[in-house]
């Protein structure tokens, strides 16, 4: 009997679930080797087309949802003395994460301070743009345009960090 590899954990926000959503991406995401996971309470911040599409991952055993009641969550947020800023959705993500040991995947910036503050692992869409290359999901080119239609379509997706990105791909840095 072979052992297997464990898988990372992610535990995704629902801003990653929109650009991937929006690029096109969410198939290709879903095809990286990690143990995906989220709360239902951020799949209810999805608009119904997005979350049906994200949904369709938990149905078939690739996206584990984490269900809390919105009491718990915020009793967890202020046990661990949580910043007060965050939304109940920021602190679910935060409160799964540490839970399961797991990465945070968010574009939000209150929760990437608050994780990074905590030694918590966060990363955003450049990161997953990048694993999308290096696990051969995507090419550079493939990607560079997904690159792009994110800047097109999200005005606060981080254009310095994908441009520069664009920039080492096509071997300019």
């Amino acid at each position: 009997m072979t052992a297997s590899i464990p898988r990372t954990v992610t535990v995704n926000d629902a801003n990653i679930f929109i650009d991937l959503h929006k690029t096109a991406l969410l198939a290709t995401f879903f095809e990286l080797p990690f143990d995906f996971r989220t709360t239902r309470v951020v799949l209810r911040e999805l608009l119904a087309e997005q979350r049906e599409a994200v949904e369709a991952y938990e149905q078939r055993g690739i996206l584990m949802v984490r269900e809390y009641e919105w009491r718990e969550i915020e009793a967890l947020g202020t046990e661990a003395g949580l910043s007060r800023s965050l939304s109940i959705q920021d602190i679910s993500v935060f409160v799964y994460a540490r839970e399961v040991n797991g990465m945070i995947l968010t574009a939000d910036n209150k929760l990437r301070k608050e994780a990074s503050r905590r030694d918590i692992e966060v990363h955003g869409m450049v990161w997953i743009f990048e694993e999308l290359v290096r696990g051969g999901k995507l090419s550079r080119d493939q990607a560079t345009e997904r690159v792009e239609l994110l800047l097109r379509v999200n005005p606060f997706a981080p254009v310095k960090e994908c441009e520069a990105l664009i920039k080492r791909w096509q071997g300019q840095d």
